[in-house]
């Protein structure tokens, strides 16, 4: 159904298109799904039992997804994963722990008082090249001298997988029989250890190994009998983890065993099982869930019907059949060749000879019914043309009912990745901290809170109690920000009464870089606890007498200042005053310097006047004085 394979019920000339509802639903499923597990650095984060297991519990945080994530393309093993289980059932995922001979060199810049301290922690350490930066650090090539250990992930696959029918739950933990097989080279099974001959024979001289060659479908038989090499020759290989009697006191151990046909290669206590299983619908009291497969697989038959059913209506209304007299001479090559413009050669009348039979068109039914069914996917898979932005009816709705058709359809795949993280993802992450902690020789030196730090899993606790971090990477991002946004301001308004701390804001402010997409939130914000610490505070009475004088030195620096402003201000007045009197003065001068200006003129008229009046007097006595002499 995934692949769109014939279902077999095919007829010969009939239309044999198929639906893709089993491939649509999974792979609109699988995105956000992956975006809840593969978008930030840490899925997992184990809780602290006590004040005195915080630090502990946030390196063995960092160190468990350090390995899952880094260490293993999670992304690869997240999408095979969620893949099988939603296709097959379940999903499984097997952890190892591996050692390599050497670890690849890495640069860093760091300063020498860090490169000492990881020298010092890590002797095996070799410095490969040091030079100094610009900033005064140091780009150091470092490699790993000694082995490199390493968690590694391997996907399984589910029908390679056995089960006990007995288990009724979906962890592995207490099941007393899983049985993981598949076929091997004698080249890797050497490379691993065993010591196999060339002639081993797989066999088990049960009816099971019929039915499992049945299914070497991964085996190319001609290449394997071309081989001469008898270490590519391939044998099934099972590993097995039970519960078995073997010291007989009476109680079952956890055993660990390989073994090729009847040969026996390996058996060793076992503290776990380290396979982790989920399933997007679990159901109680049975180990094998239901797919998502199952759930339109019905549908994905009906609807490839009614479109086929459709399809062969619209081929026979286009190419409609004829009734022939066959008592006249007609050419039936000609009426079976149908082709636009063909001839049909017949002898008589046509119409008395040839009767065409019109075929009613009835694919509109069958497109109603394929909507319909399309209502009927969405509701079970909560796939709806909302969710994939292809909603012909978007238009016709307000933007508060699309929000709200989208949220209602994202609750089954928010109750899927629930399932995942509380199920598979868990455990996978538990089964990690407990390989790591068991079969770790040496510290991990890794970086954390932008520091380098040594990581030592043989000092860890027993741990079983951790959160999921389940939604990163869900469509409600924008609601995360306005969240922690408001989460900012309260936390503003409550470090003034004291119910919160600067440490406090920095977890904050470091979630919300982290919801904006920015994975190292050290490059906008300083750790507070990283802050030199602040000298001792001084006793009560000292304080008191530090802040009485500075409250005395402040009032006395406040009356200097409006002294000064006053005296300021007088003599500012003063000034205005003076400069007023100086006007009123010189205004007086120059009224006083007009009017004997204008008593002068007026003098000089008057004396010129008299002296006019003179000379005029003067000549009339003159002239009397003539007149008289005669």
């Amino acid at each position: 159904y995934y692949l769109r394979k014939p279902f077999g019920n095919e007829v010969e000339g009939r239309s044999q298109v198929g639906q893709s509802d089993v491939a649509d639903t999974i792979e609109w499923i699988k995105p956000a799904m992956l975006k809840i597990f593969t978008s930030g650095d840490e899925v997992v984060e184990f809780t602290p039992r006590g004040p005195e297991d915080v630090q502990a519990a946030k390196q063995e945080t960092g160190y468990v997804n350090y390995q899952i994530t880094q260490k293993n393309n999670w992304f690869m093993v997240a999408h095979d994963w969620f893949t099988d289980a939603m296709l097959a059932k379940n999903g499984y995922v097997k952890a190892t722990w591996e050692e390599e001979d050497y670890g690849t060199p890495d640069t860093y810049e760091i300063s020498e008082e860090e490169l000492a301290l990881m020298v010092q922690n890590s002797p095996d350490i070799q410095i490969l090249a040091a030079e100094p930066t610009d900033d005064g650090l140091l780009r150091v090539t470092l490699q790993d001298q000694d082995r490199c250990e390493r968690v590694k992930l391997e996907n399984l696959r589910p029908e390679n997988v056995l089960v006990s029918d007995k288990h009724r739950g979906l962890s592995l933990q207490d099941c007393p029989f899983v049985e993981h097989w598949e076929y091997k080279s004698l080249s890797e099974l050497r490379s691993m250890g065993f010591d196999v001959e060339d002639d081993i024979s797989d066999a088990t001289g049960s009816i099971a190994d019929e039915v499992d060659n049945s299914r070497r479908d991964e085996v190319n038989p001609l290449e394997e009998s071309e081989s001469t090499d008898p270490a590519s020759r391939r044998v099934k290989t099972r590993e097995i983890w039970c519960l078995y009697d073997q010291d007989d006191d009476g109680i079952a151990e956890r055993l660990h065993v390989i073994v090729v046909g009847r040969t026996e290669l390996l058996n060793e206590p076992a503290s776990l099982v380290p396979v982790a299983a989920l399933t997007p619908t679990r159901l109680p009291h049975r180990h094998i869930g239901q797919s998502v497969a199952e759930w339109v697989m019905d549908l994905q038959l009906i609807r490839s019907t009614l479109l086929r059913q459709g399809l062969d209506n619209n081929y026979l209304a286009n190419n409609g059949r004829i009734g022939v007299n066959i008592n006249n001479v007609v050419n039936l090559d000609d009426l079976l060749t149908s082709r636009p413009g063909g001839i049909i050669r017949f002898n008589g009348n046509p119409g008395e000879n040839m009767l065409p039979i019109n075929h009613p068109t009835n694919g509109l039914t069958a497109l109603q019914m394929i909507q319909y069914m399309d209502t009927v996917r969405e509701k079970r898979t909560g796939v709806s043309g909302a969710m994939q932005g292809i909603d012909p009816n978007a238009l016709n709705r307000t933007a508060t009912e699309i929000n709200a058709a989208v949220s209602g359809a994202q609750q089954r795949i928010e109750l899927m990745a629930r399932m995942f993280a509380e199920t598979g993802v868990k455990e996978l992450f538990h089964i990690v901290h407990m390989l790591a902690s068991k079969h770790a020789k040496k510290p991990q030196v890794m970086k954390m809170d932008n520091n380098f730090i040594a990581v030592d899993p043989r000092e860890w606790k027993t741990r079983k109690d951790m959160t999921v971090s389940v939604g990163l990477g869900m469509g409600n991002k924008d609601q995360q920000v306005q969240h922690m946004q408001l989460l900012a301001q309260m936390q503003a308004q409550g470090l003034q009464i004291g119910v919160t701390t600067p440490q406090n804001i920095y977890n904050t402010a470091v979630k919300f870089t982290q919801a904006l997409g920015y994975k190292d939130a050290d490059t906008f914000w300083t750790d507070p606890a990283k802050q030199p610490p602040r000298p001792p505070q001084d006793p009560p009475e000292v304080q008191k007498a530090k802040i009485d004088a500075q409250v005395k030195q402040q009032t006395a620096q406040v009356d200097a200042q409006l002294q000064a402003q006053k005296d300021q201000a007088t003599l500012q007045a003063q000034r205005e005053k003076m400069m007023a009197e100086l006007q009123m003065e010189r205004e007086r001068m120059m009224a006083e310097l007009e009017m004997e200006r204008e008593k002068y003129h007026l003098q000089a008229e008057l004396d010129a006047e008299k002296a006019a009046m003179k000379a005029t007097l003067d000549a009339k006595n003159q002239e009397l004085q003539i007149h008289s002499d005669h």
